[in-house]
């Protein structure tokens, strides 16, 4: 599967993928969360033109399914926009913008708005290159870290301490989480800062509201 720098037909931005499921006679906002639950589910392939997780941010990459989990695609304005943020377990920001979904998988979940590839109620797509906005080049195993990191942290909770504390235990845990699914996972050096950065924001104290 190519992501939509290379083929950018197969792909519809969010806003799109929401009008061509709403136009199906139905219930409208329950078909809206299934395109967030289907994604969810691993069911349906997301892709974001940047993203982040904490201070880390990439750009031109697949979506963890573990974000829609946290995410959950309620928000009307986030289909418009094609912009999805939330604030994971444990107080770290996600974010992923410029989102687009693989429409073979579209039409494989919603075969009533996407009878064939040109059908007339899928709106049409960009046939210009999606550029990227920048970031450095995402490793492919980085989606699966970080999900198995949102996982690790919405069931296990953070390591008791304070600013940094607790680093190689969630290291260590994510890792042996892959392992144990026969996945290969990312160097000690390569995700450092992140789980750094990930537990100094967990435990900053909450913002004063105005």
């Amino acid at each position: 599967m190519s992501g939509p720098e290379l083929d950018p037909a197969q792909w519809l931005s969010a806003e799109a993928a929401r009008t061509a499921v709403l136009a199906v006679p139905g219930r409208a906002w329950g078909r809206q969360v299934t395109i967030a639950t289907r994604a969810a589910e691993g069911y349906l392939h997301a892709w974001a033109e940047s993203y982040r997780v904490g201070e880390t941010r990439w750009g031109g990459c697949e979506i963890p399914a573990a974000f829609w989990v946290e995410q959950g695609g309620g928000d009307q304005d986030s289909w418009i926009l094609g912009n999805f943020s939330t604030v994971a377990r444990g107080g770290f920001a996600l974010e992923a913008r410029g989102v687009r979904f693989y429409l073979p998988e579209l039409a494989m979940v919603f075969p009533n708005a996407f009878r064939r590839r040109n059908a007339v109620n899928t709106p049409p797509t960009s046939s210009a290159k999606t550029k990227s906005k920048g970031g450095r080049k995402m490793s492919a195993s980085w989606p699966q870290w970080v999900a198995e990191l949102v996982a690790y942290v919405h069931e296990q909770g953070f390591p008791p301490g304070q600013g940094s504390d607790g680093t190689d235990v969630v290291i260590n845990a994510v890792a042996d989480q892959l392992a144990h699914k026969g996945l290969e996972g990312l160097s000690r050096s390569t995700v450092q800062e992140t789980v750094r950065a990930v537990l100094l924001r967990s435990r900053e104290p909450p913002a004063r509201k105005r």
